[in-house]
């Protein structure tokens, strides 16, 4: 019998941790269900413009201390920049199974059984500047079938659609689920259809599978650290996570490993990243993706909500596993607690990923 062929849709060419690990995750989840897994290379213009080291459009209207501060910045950086592209190439070349560029609808070649956009925030317009037809499902899918895996977004970009866009997309899926139970409330608000809430990619993947992909080349940090990561700044106190973090240093003696600022995390592949985590004592973040693998390597955490609107796909997930007591406002102070019951949390997260992966499983039938 003829192995059936997947093509994923997704943020691959996003330079940042948690974009390449989705990507990963969901690639290998695919591949270890019996399917021929290919990631579609799409390069959505605004995406690719935003990871460009000088990027002319962005001085355009600019004033010239503006100007001027921008081009320092971009020389400044560029070998760090530089090499980090390296990094994130060779990533991609070494663990993801990439097509031939696609640059529009029509360039989606007609050789899948199956075509899974998914996850990742997808359909938030406020990084694609508009609803992108690709990400959204809007193209012919020819003999393929289309399916939405644990889709992100923000409420902004659900809430703001246009109704009968809304239903267009709906029905051009063969099977769709999101990652956010909120973003499928607002659905069901505009449209009465119920679409069911799966994991994210890097959840639905055994655990065993990244701690065996830690054999890194990068010296480990021999004394016990605290690790920070915050993928946003934070508008009102760009050194937040530090700050956090010196609380709790101050309280238990441990070094501080701060990756939340360019300079810092651009020093890292995606592969180290997790195990930047792995060996952490703790860890302070405001990230999905921190989150997400505090938990797989059973960590003691605490997410630091910025209440921006950006808050929502980590407190969903820590409402799901019951681990709301996780959570810590700006203004709260730190204090270090070992009370994390991962017993209770993995009963929860196994259900859950046995769900999404029956979800995965019908959907590729």
């Amino acid at each position: 019998l003829r192995m059936k062929k997947v093509g994923i849709i997704t943020y691959h060419r996003a330079e940042n941790f948690g974009a390449f690990l989705q990507c990963f995750a969901l690639q290998k989840t695919i591949e270890e269900l019996g399917y021929r897994v290919e990631v579609i290379d799409y390069r959505q213009s605004i995406i690719e413009e935003t990871y460009l080291i000088f990027n002319s459009k962005r001085i355009v209207g600019m004033s010239l201390k503006n100007k001027m501060g921008y081009i320092y910045y971009t020389l400044k950086n560029i070998k760090l920049r530089l090499s980090s592209k390296k990094r994130y190439a060779a990533c991609r070349k070494k663990y993801i199974h990439i097509s031939s560029p696609v640059y529009k609808c029509s360039d989606i070649q007609d050789k899948y059984d199956y075509i899974v956009i998914g996850s990742d925030q997808l359909w938030n317009i406020n990084y694609t500047k508009g609803y992108d037809e690709i990400y959204w499902g809007l193209f012919v899918k020819n003999k393929s079938k289309l399916v939405g895996y644990a889709i992100s977004g923000n409420n902004n970009s659900l809430e703001n659609i246009d109704t009968c866009m809304l239903v267009r997309v709906l029905d051009n899926f063969d099977n769709l689920s999101l990652r956010e139970s909120n973003l499928t409330e607002i659905i069901q608000k505009k449209t009465s259809r119920k679409i069911p809430v799966t994991l994210d990619p890097t959840l639905i993947l055994d655990e065993k599978v990244w701690i065996e992909l830690l054999n890194t080349q990068h010296e480990r940090i021999k004394e016990p650290y605290v690790l920070l990561y915050g993928v946003r700044p934070y508008k009102n106190d760009p050194d937040i996570l530090m700050r956090k973090g010196q609380q709790l240093v101050g309280k238990a003696g441990l070094k501080i490993v701060d990756i939340s600022k360019e300079q810092y995390y651009r020093k890292y592949t995606a592969i180290e990243f997790i195990s930047l985590i792995y060996h952490a004592k703790y860890v302070i973040t405001s990230s999905f993706h921190g989150l997400v693998f505090s938990i797989l390597f059973k960590k003691d955490f605490i997410l630091i909500k910025y209440n921006d609107g950006d808050d929502n796909r980590a407190l969903n997930l820590l409402k799901l596993l019951r681990l709301d007591n996780r959570i810590r406002d700006i203004n709260d102070d730190l204090h270090l607690s070992s009370n994390i019951k991962y017993d209770e949390v993995f009963d929860i997260l196994y259900r859950e990923r046995y769900k999404s992966l029956l979800f995965l499983k019908s959907s590729l039938q």
